[in-house]
């Protein structure tokens, strides 16, 4: 995952200064945000002077149109507009034209939908997590299945983050598969910034979140009774393609889980049985590894530690063992790599 430092976020700084010592650190980029503001582009001009660090512009402003000469002057890396301030959307389909690779950047509670309208012109999203162009904020943990949600619709489109980065937020989007995350208050105001950048690259063991932030909610998962016919539980795998269906009773307390190798393997044993023979209980896991939704991304990571076998996806269980969602390790994996 990139870091972009977001230079406005300390004010009691040198700006040339402070990108020297960001570029001896290796900082990936140097955010900007630019609140309706033509002069940001003077203090862009004067950072290219200095330092060759790609610039991520943000634009917040009701006509971004205004900026379109500055930013293509600018050779500016990275820019991104802010979805809810500008006026006539028009705009934002006309800077599809620009060189930069350009990103929509939206709040927590604009959804995820006003993405469709430039997928196919845009390269990323920008969640803004806090308040646009404003320092110092709490991130909201509801981005936490919105950068989910957001990843499985548009795959091959990188997802940033900004607005409460700090060393555990930082890790936590790691593992989510976040491409960039913007840092001001924590990154830019600190004693040391090495130190700081450090910890939010490594730092993997205060991973804090409760599973519940990152789980499959249950509309989303495989899940039958009790008494699934083979046929059922089949194109019920089918359908979901994640390799694996739960089994549930009335009251949707876990009874157990089905894999694909669970079934490959009873096949494979069992080649004389026509289907309408076949034993589903005896293809059914009763003792799955689970997690409960209260328990954090750490503890997760312990329970792996302590059980020697691969394990693709978790149950999630309230405290009566209900079944409320599932966890992909695998997911947690390929965000972290």
């Amino acid at each position: 995952m990139k870091i972009s430092a977001s230079l406005y976020s300390n004010r009691n700084r040198n700006i040339v200064e402070l990108v020297q010592e960001l570029r001896k650190f290796k900082v990936d980029y140097l955010h900007i945000d630019c609140n309706d503001d033509p002069n940001v582009f003077q203090d862009i001009k004067h950072i290219r002077q200095q330092i060759a660090i790609p610039i991520d512009l943000h634009i917040i402003a009701p006509h971004p149109s205004q900026y379109f000469q500055d930013i293509e002057d600018s050779e500016i890396e990275l820019v991104c507009f802010q979805y809810e301030d500008v006026v006539d959307k028009r705009e934002l389909e006309q800077a599809a034209a620009l060189t930069s690779k350009i990103g929509l950047a939206i709040k927590t509670d604009t959804p995820l939908d006003v993405f469709a309208d430039y997928s196919s012109q845009y390269n990323f999203m920008l969640f803004m997590t806090t308040t646009p162009g404003q320092s110092g904020g709490v991130f909201d943990p509801k981005n936490f299945e919105r950068i989910r949600q957001f990843r499985e619709l548009y795959p091959s489109k990188h997802t940033h983050v900004d607005g409460g980065v700090n060393e555990t937020i930082a890790p936590t989007l790691k593992m989510l598969g976040v491409d960039c995350a913007v840092s001001g208050s924590y990154l830019v105001r600190s004693e040391c910034i090495g130190h700081s950048l450090i910890k939010m690259q490594t730092n993997l063991h205060n991973l804090e979140y409760p599973v519940r932030d990152f789980m499959r909610g249950r509309n989303e998962l495989p899940i039958l009774d009790q008494t699934p016919t083979f046929e059922n539980l089949l194109q019920t795998i089918d359908i979901h393609k994640l390799g694996f269906a739960f089994i549930v009773d009335e009251n949707q307390m876990l009874q157990g889980i089905v894999t694909d190798g669970d079934i490959r393997r009873y096949i494979l044993k069992n080649l004389e049985l026509p289907p309408s023979e076949i034993d589903l209980r005896q293809l059914i896991n009763r003792t799955p590894l689970v997690v409960k939704e209260s328990e954090s991304i750490s503890d997760l990571l312990e329970i792996i530690r302590s059980h020697n076998r691969s394990i693709a996806f978790f149950p999630v269980v309230d405290s009566k063992n209900r079944l409320v969602g599932a966890l992909s390790f695998n997911e947690l994996l390929k965000g972290h790599s």
